[in-house]
């Protein structure tokens, strides 16, 4: 495989993301399909001017593609696509498989964003319950008991043990609430990682992904993301040992430290892929059986292309159980906390009222 080529540095031209890829590999795959040639298809994107990626990089692929340049080469020279990409449109330009290696591109960045939104969506809401629990605990009740202590002296009712000792914890709250607030309010701050300078967000999202994927669900989404990553490099005519290369060279870290490495390393020494791919953490027993049976019978692609489908959905099931424990959790704390409110509030002073009627 080609070694990627040095990027221009012309004001580091921002990098597609996910969406644009996905319109980009589409397009493309369905010119190609069409019997245009390369330098053709970029002149229709002249033409039709795609939001999506800008003017001068087009001109650049057009030119460079015109005048012979592979399009691998012209690719890296744009620098706004991701390392992978361009090893599998290397891999299309060698194996004749061009319009085949884009359309499965789009495929794949495709699931990638379901993925992602599906994640996105799992957490956005038990963040908004957490949100409103601590809003309770830590803002509205050292604002609201003091009032019904006023209501009881008022009143001339003595407050039973248990609700004053819940009032002078409100008051304490209420009176380190700047500084609660304060530090709750660093943590959210370390947790909106696009808001961190981009070293320290890489640290900080690296740490979050070394803890996600030691879980069950983070397992299942790393092996779905494993496996998509090899039926696309094999269905793009990559052999096993170039799919493993592209993934080392730009996903090593997100499979645990240096587990494509040790992978490989034991491939090397004369380990069946299937058993290295087990024994490194990157598949399950019984998925790397079924990648077993396929590579023993000749089937590899096909049934990589299933194993890619069961385990997406595996992993979209494991996200859907982990936030259907974390919901009620959140649920059954804000319960109990306005029930002990309640109980040791608004009783005593029904109380108080019924003995003054």
């Amino acid at each position: 495989m080609n070694a990627i080529f040095t990027k221009k540095q012309k004001g580091e031209p921002r990098p597609l993301k996910a969406e644009e890829l996905i319109a980009f590999c589409s397009e493309l795959s369905l010119y190609l399909r069409a019997g245009n040639p390369v330098p053709e298809c970029f002149y229709i994107f002249l033409k039709q001017e795609k939001p999506y990626i800008s003017k001068a990089s087009v001109v650049e692929l057009y030119s460079e593609t015109e005048m012979g340049t592979p399009l691998y080469e012209a690719m890296c020279l744009t620098g706004i696509f991701p390392d992978h990409l361009l090893s599998m449109v290397d891999a299309g330009e060698r194996t004749g498989h061009l319009e085949e290696v884009f359309r499965n591109l789009a495929d794949y960045y495709e699931n990638r964003r379901r993925t992602r939104n599906s994640l996105r969506s799992a957490i956005l809401y038990p963040a908004i319950l957490l949100a409103i629990t601590i809003l309770v605990v830590f803002v509205i009740l050292p604002e609201v008991l003091p009032i019904y202590n006023q209501a009881f002296a008022e009143l001339g009712g003595t407050m039973p043990p248990f609700t004053f000792a819940l009032l002078n914890i409100a008051a304490a709250v209420g009176s380190a609430h700047g500084y609660i607030l304060g530090a709750l309010g660093l943590i959210a701050l370390y947790f909106a990682a696009a808001l961190l300078p981009p070293g320290l967000r890489g640290k900080t999202l690296a740490r979050w992904r070394a803890r996600f994927y030691k879980r069950s669900a983070g397992k299942k989404l790393n092996a779905a993301f494993f496996v998509s990553l090899l039926s696309l490099g094999v269905s793009g005519g990559l052999d096993m040992d170039e799919t493993m290369k592209m993934i080392e060279a730009s996903f090593d870290n997100r499979f645990g430290p240096n587990a494509v490495t040790a992978c490989r390393a034991d491939i090397a020494a004369g380990t069946g892929f299937a058993r290295a791919v087990e024994n490194a953490g990157l598949l399950n027993s019984v998925d790397s059986s079924i990648l077993e049976t396929g590579i023993a019978t000749g089937n590899t692609d096909v049934v990589l292309q299933e194993l890619a489908c069961r385990t997406e959905s595996e992993a979209q099931e494991a996200l859907e159980k982990t936030v259907g424990r974390v919901e009620p959790a959140i649920v059954l704390v804000m319960a109990v906390i306005v029930g002990v409110v309640l109980v040791a509030v608004m009783f005593p002073l029904l109380g108080i009222m019924s003995a003054i009627t």
